[in-house]
């Protein structure tokens, strides 16, 4: 991750802006790195499974907090990603490489690179983890200066 980010800001010209997601870090982030990889690589009946014990288990804590977890799911691709929820669930349980970092890793990160972290739009990390980390979003500026 940190190389991938080092790599996009040569890209970005002076002055110019930088945006990024980076999923937070929590408690859960060992396992959450070790589940991605076992889900990643595991055949598609295995996957098929991990999914079905995933979805239950985030349907029931919707359900214990009071809302509905049908209109969950059906209302779900009116929500700010667009996709689907089944989709998504996938997508969860499958980003390998996973990696997260803290917000002052990232501002110190961006800084120490010559950038500087104009917005964020950051999530109170999750107590658990255990229904994913979020992730921050950070915007940063290159205060390089343009060749003259």
């Amino acid at each position: 991750m940190w190389r991938a980010l080092e790599h996009v800001m040569t890209f970005v010209r002076p002055g110019g802006l930088l945006a990024v997601a980076i999923y937070r870090k929590s408690p859960a982030c060992a396992f959450w790195q070790r589940e991605k990889r076992l889900y990643s690589n595991a055949p598609a009946p295995i996957r098929l499974f991990i999914r079905s014990l995933y979805k239950t288990a985030y349907l029931s804590a919707i359900a214990a907090s009071g809302r509905n977890p049908f209109g969950y799911v059906f209302n779900y691709h009116h929500r700010t990603r667009g996709m689907s929820f089944h989709h998504d669930i996938h997508d969860w349980l499958g980003g390998y490489p996973y990696e997260s970092a803290s917000p002052e890793e990232i501002v110190g990160f961006v800084s120490e690179h010559g950038f500087s972290v104009e917005r964020s739009f950051q999530r109170a990390a999750a107590a658990k983890g255990f229904f994913g980390s979020h992730c921050d979003e950070y915007v940063a500026r290159s205060l390089a200066k343009a060749p003259a």
